[in-house]
């Protein structure tokens, strides 16, 4: 028997022994807690998994429920998104485990101790070996923890600043133009080139001209990249550079791409540094500014390296690109299905901005907190958003609170609470209210964390915020979004058919759905044909 037998012999016999001797291991840790728990034979979050689990699981389905009831409903993907909190109400505990040989992880719905969680960062740290994956081209201010996730936040969160909200105000405008012509119309309008901070070429277009050295514009590259990302993550490089298949090659070749205008972006900004005529402070500016400061303070050595430069470039593009679109997809989703809240929303706009543009400055105070600010949807952490112990409000049930429900006006009701928190009075306002931020409804800390909290909260919050509803100000102040009723089915049937559109939407690095269209219309104010009268 050749010695490579012998090992692959040991190995089928041995380590089924050692996964068993470690799962009854982390049994009993939980059992120590009592707090319930479920016992799964893998890891369900592995990544391995993620590519194994939409083959195997139909199969094991087919098995007989003894063998695989209830562990397999926890090894699913999307299981979190499709139970929401009744999982909880199913385990009758806001806290419970899910075991396997390899991993604990302790799901957590109970305000209080999300809390605790995220606010004692040196007891709760960061699992910055699942985050290694991002690490495409270099790590980043995502993937790293202590020392070295503080020297990256040191350079990655001053640009998100008062001055570039203005500036993503003009942007924000500009992105609802395209939105609403390919959404409205099928138009595809491409992008003016920015000639200073706050003016564009109007008449020059980037019309996909490339760039000497490159086979892709930047365009292209960027957006292949983003959409192809879990292909990147999950393959080999070179499996891609050699992929028979030609679009396999094809992200290869964009993610190549990708990463030479960044380190000619991120070479041109030093330069113009080296030569004291760097101007525009965004993002990227300043994460060069701060490798750059670093490398000369340190004689050579940088507080981030280079390659950590383009991570953070990187991470910053694919999070801001996913989160808020997704946020925006959704919201305008709702709003399709639910005419009230828009015609309130479009109410608001008209009240707020009257003949004028929206200004940052002006109007983006009284905007965020009122309707633009009521019906943005998070979808994250859908367990603690939707626990009935801190969502429902006093004197009522969970059945007229409905926690489930879409309901932005929950955020511009009087609400009193026993307590205050870090976000001020929690107070709320009645639909006719001043528009401060002390009268926008604050919940118990803890229960909505979108953006999540202490000190790794989310470094672009106010960013996507000011860009969120800057899109749905210019959007709905013209216009109003409906379902599309297709021949035969009433309203209400579309309604239910966009209602499992949505609850059918799965986790490809953020929440998405998985269908490709709900059937939306985009018409002018006043040329809906499902709205009820104003």
């Amino acid at each position: 028997m050749s010695l490579f037998t012998q090992a692959l012999l040991g190995f089928v016999v041995f380590y089924p022994i050692y996964h068993i001797y470690c799962t009854w291991r982390n049994v009993l840790k939980a059992r120590s807690t009592g707090l319930p728990y479920i016992v799964t034979p893998w890891n369900g979050h592995s990544l391995h998994w993620m590519f194994l689990e939409p083959i195997l699981i139909p199969w094991l389905k087919k098995l007989p429920g003894f063998i695989v009831n209830p562990w397999i409903s926890y090894t699913e993907a999307n299981w979190e998104w499709r139970r929401k909190h009744d999982v909880y109400k199913d385990m009758k505990s806001d806290l419970f485990w899910v075991i396997s040989g390899s991993i604990m992880v302790l799901w957590v719905s109970d305000a209080d101790v999300v809390n605790e969680i995220i606010t004692r960062r040196d007891d709760f740290t960061k699992p910055g070996e699942r985050y290694a994956v991002l690490d495409l081209f270099g790590s980043n201010v995502l993937s790293t923890t202590g020392k070295h996730w503080r020297a990256h936040r040191k350079i990655t969160a001053p640009p998100f600043n008062e001055k570039n909200n203005l500036n993503l105000s003009d942007d924000s405008m500009r992105v609802a133009l395209h939105v609403i012509a390919w959404a409205g119309f099928s138009q595809k309008l491409k992008w003016p080139i920015r000639i200073s901070e706050d003016k564009y070429d109007e008449k020059s277009p980037e019309d996909g001209k490339l760039e000497r050295g490159h086979k892709l514009s930047f365009q292209a590259a960027i957006h292949t990249v983003l959409v192809n990302i879990y292909l990147i993550l999950g393959s080999p490089r070179l499996y891609l550079k050699y992929s028979p298949i030609k679009s396999h090659r094809r992200v290869y070749e964009a993610y190549m791409e990708f990463g030479t205008y960044m380190k000619e972006m991120v070479a041109n900004r030093k330069l113009e540094m080296e030569n004291g005529t760097a101007t525009v402070g965004d993002i990227l500016g300043a994460i060069v500014r701060g490798y750059y400061n670093g490398e000369k303070a340190g004689k050579g050595e940088a507080v981030i390296t280079e390659q950590e430069v383009f991570g953070n470039c990187f991470i910053m593009i694919l999070a801001g690109h996913e989160t808020t679109a997704n946020v925006i997809r959704y919201s305008i989703m709702m709003l399709a299905m639910y005419p009230e809240p828009q015609i309130k929303l479009q109410d608001d706009i008209n009240r707020i901005l009257g003949d004028q543009e929206p200004d940052y400055e002006r109007n983006y105070q009284a905007l965020a907190e009122r309707w633009c600010g009521a019906i943005m949807i998070h979808l994250d952490a859908v367990a603690v958003h939707r626990n009935p112990r801190f969502w429902v409000p006093e004197g009522k049930t969970e059945e007229e609170a409905q926690p489930n429900n879409y309901n932005p006006e929950r955020w511009l009701l009087v609400t009193k609470r026993t307590e205050a928190t870090d976000f001020g009075e929690e107070v709320g306002l009645t639909p006719e209210g001043k528009d401060t931020s002390k009268a926008f409804y604050r919940p118990h800390r803890g229960s909505f964390i979108p953006f999540s909290d202490g000190a790794r909260a989310c470094l672009g919050r106010k960013f996507a915020n000011v860009e969120f509803v800057g899109v749905m100000a210019v959007l709905f102040r013209d216009y109003s979004v409906e379902l599309e009723v297709k021949e035969g089915e009433s309203w209400e049937d579309a309604k239910r058919r966009a209602w499992e559109y949505v609850e059918d939407s799965g986790v490809i690095l953020t929440l998405k759905p998985k269908r490709p269209d709900i059937g939306i219309r985009w018409v002018k104010r006043g040329e809906e044909k499902y709205f009820p009268d104003r």
